[in-house]
Formats: C-alpha cells, structure tokens, sequence
C-alpha cells in the first residue's frame, strides 16, 4: 500500500491545548510567540501575559542568568534539551518541572523557533519521598523486629533463671528489694518487645462500610474510663459527618484513634478539656482532636510520627507511629499543630469515597 505523502504537518493549536503537559513555544533569544492552555493554566498567566515577554520569567531569579541562557543555547547547538529545574509561577510560588525542548523550522514565519515541553514534577517528587520515607521506616521496623525477636528467647531464660534463684534465696529486705527493681525491668522489656514486634505486624486494612460516627463512639467508650478518673471535660461536635459512612477497617482504627485521645489524656489535668470537631474538606472527612495541654516543643513536631522517638520516661515511641500507619493504610492521612503552653490538635483526614466518580455514578 502506498504511503500518503505528508509536507510540513504541525501540530494545531487545540491539539496542543488537550495535553496534560504545558508547551510555550519561543524565538531563540527567549521571546514568546505562543503556548498552550495547559501551560498558561500551569503558572497562572493568561495567553496575553506571555505572548511577546520573555520566558526568562518562568525562571527563579537566580536561575535566569546561567541556567535560562544555557537552555536556550544548548538547544540551538545540539537541537534539543532535557533537564529538571523549579520553575516560577505568576503568585510567584514555585514547582519543580521536566523540560524538554526542541530546535525546528517554522516554514509560515520563515524562521527557527524553539519548542518547550514543561512537565509538572512535583507529584512525582512527592511519592519519591513518601517512598524514600516509608523504606526508611520499613528497614528501622524490620531491624527493629529482628533485635526484638533475638532479644525475647534469653530474655524469658533470664527471668525464669532470676524467680527461681529468689525462690532458693533467703528473704531480706535487700532481696527483696532487688528482686522488685530486676522483675520491673524484665517486665518492660517483655512489654518493649511485644510492641515492637506487634508494630511490625499490623495488618492490612480488612474495609468494610460503617459510620464514621460509630467509630467515634466506640474510641470514647474505649477511653472514657481514664478521661472520667482524671476529671477531662469533653466537648464533642461532630453533626457533620454524623451520617457519613466510609470504607475503612473499624478495629484498626479504634486502635490508632485512642492513640491520640490517650496522648491527650497524659498531658492534661482536672478541669482540662478534648475537643473532637468534624468537617468534610476535598473530598475527605477530617477530624480534629484538640486538648489545651503542655503542647509539644516545635523542634520536636516533625519527629512525633517516627518510630521510637518520645520524650515520655514510659513507652518506646511506637504509638503515634503506628497511628499514622494504620491512617495511611487507609489512604488518608495525620498532621498535627503545636504550641508550647497552649495545646495540641491532631487532624485526621480519611477518604469518603476511594473509588474515583467516573467508577461509581453516571457523569
């Protein structure tokens, strides 16, 4: 069959609009003649701010005297370009990008021009942290359960090598007294090595449909019982999501929600207050849990999610760890604001539907 001839074909405008990528095309000394809805939509200019201006200020100010011209002069000398660099935007906020240009002939203007293809990066850049981070944390749990399972045969011989040599022993108050600070200090390392070992083994969600609200209720009941001996008012509104029912895992995240009511409940003193608030934001139902305790140091803020990190002189910091495990699990997500002598509040944001709309509803 033969092959239909084709001369000179570029690219229509409106072809060039419907891609996801943004694409300027400009003169080899950097002036604009043209880009796409994609592009103008990318920086938050319209079509006449950059027509005719240069594309040096889609640069940061320190890049437009090297990086800018050598983009430009590379793609001259060699025809085109790759590299990944932050661009600017008009509210003067940044992204990282992937450019790639390309040196052609323009036949209708009779001239060289340059096209650039920008790509935004920064939800990929985004992942590769997440997933930088969460292999980090696995490697730590997983030395962590090594340590722990090595730990737990010699630890259970020495404890029972102890209760029978204080058995064979002559009672004093000096054994005695030893034997009380040995058995205490077996005791929590027992303690340590099964929650480290129960960190390690936290299931994978099982989802099921509930009411966010039931869940709510169960965590209170859960801890109602230290928020009413030390005297905690609780003052709860949550009309919001009263009705709304999720998919998620009811046991796990009891578990990783009386994290944070128990965290409250150490800090604070008769007379305190909890308060748990309800709000559905993009798509999420967000909880917040706020308490008007200590608060915690700001330099500690971004450590309170790693595992094994605590100011606290009981406990081995794997709880709030867990916590964002179980929420992540869910595909939602933990953050938390502090201020020292004023109170802590956790937000928690959880999916109200995982199926994305074209999936579940007529459009």
């Amino acid at each position: 069959m033969a092959e239909k001839e084709t001369k000179n074909y570029q690219p229509r405008q409106n072809i060039i609009d419907i891609s996801r990528n943004g694409f300027v095309v400009v003169e080899k000394d950097g002036t604009i003649v043209s880009c796409s809805k994609s592009a103008t939509d990318m920086f938050g200019y319209s079509r006449s701010d950059l027509i005719g201006k240069n594309l040096s200020r889609l640069f940061l100010e320190d890049d437009r005297k090297y990086l800018y011209q050598n983009i430009l002069n590379l793609t001259t000398q060699s025809n085109s370009f790759e590299g990944e660099l932050k661009m600017r935007r008009k509210d003067k906020s940044y992204f990282f990008a992937y450019i790639s240009t390309y040196l052609y002939h323009d036949a209708v203007k009779g001239m060289d021009l340059i096209m650039i293809a920008i790509q935004n990066i920064d939800e990929l850049k985004s992942l590769v942290r997440k997933y930088n981070e969460s292999k980090r944390i696995f490697d730590i749990v997983r030395m962590a359960d090594s340590v722990a399972h090595e730990i737990r045969n010699p630890l259970m011989t020495v404890g029972g090598f102890v209760r029978r040599l204080y058995d064979k022993c002559e009672k004093t108050d000096v054994t005695n007294e030893y034997y009380s600070h040995i058995s205490e200090g077996i005791a929590r390392l027992e303690k340590i090595v099964k929650n480290v070992e129960s960190f390690s083994r936290i299931p994978s969600p099982s989802m099921a449909l509930g009411k966010l609200s039931d869940l709510l209720r169960e965590t209170l009941l859960i801890t109602e019982k230290r928020r009413g001996r030390k005297g905690i008012i609780l003052d709860l509104d949550i009309d919001t999501v009263k009705d709304l029912e999720l998919f998620l895992d009811n046991d796990l995240m009891v578990q990783a929600l009386s994290v944070i009511m128990d965290n409250a409940i150490d800090v604070l003193s008769k007379g305190d207050r909890i308060a748990i608030r309800s709000a559905i934001k993009d798509q999420y139902a967000v909880l917040t849990i706020k308490d008007n305790g200590c608060g915690i140091a700001e330099t500690d803020l971004s450590y309170i999610f790693d595992p094994f990190f605590t100011r606290k002189n009981e406990g081995i910091g794997l709880n709030l760890a867990m916590t964002r495990r179980i929420i992540e699990d869910h595909g939602g997500r933990v953050t938390v604001e502090s201020t020292q002598g004023a109170g802590t509040k956790f937000y928690v944001f959880l999916p109200i539907e995982q199926r994305k709309r074209i999936r579940r509803e007529m459009v």
